[in-house]
């Protein structure tokens, strides 16, 4: 008999983490769920299970994937175009973290 092995566990699946299991479970994670309510655990399971199941069959073909570490796909630089809006360049955050810009 193999045993399952999960990567995350979450203890109490009310309200916040239900969701936050489900938000990990969603995005591939091997999660294990537990509360003192044994619905909890069902309900979690009920309400994930179809979406699971709807991205299996139905993959995006347009799913912005992006190396780790870098700033995201090239979309996202278009979300702030507005007159005096933009995403800070990497140069910009160093400089003031560092305090330079002060």
């Amino acid at each position: 008999m193999e045993t399952q092995r999960y990567e995350i566990g979450m203890v109490g699946l009310g309200v916040m983490g239900r969701n936050l299991l489900l938000n990990m479970a969603g995005h591939g994670f091997p999660v294990a769920g537990y509360d003192k309510d044994p619905g909890q655990v069902d309900a979690a399971w009920r309400l994930l299970m179809p979406v699971l199941e709807a991205w299996k069959a139905s993959p995006p073909s347009d799913f912005p994937n992006y190396a780790g570490g870098t700033w995201g796909p090239d979309a996202t630089q278009g979300l702030l175009v507005h007159p005096g809006h933009s995403w800070p360049l990497p140069m910009e955050l160093a400089g003031h973290r560092t305090g330079e810009n002060s």
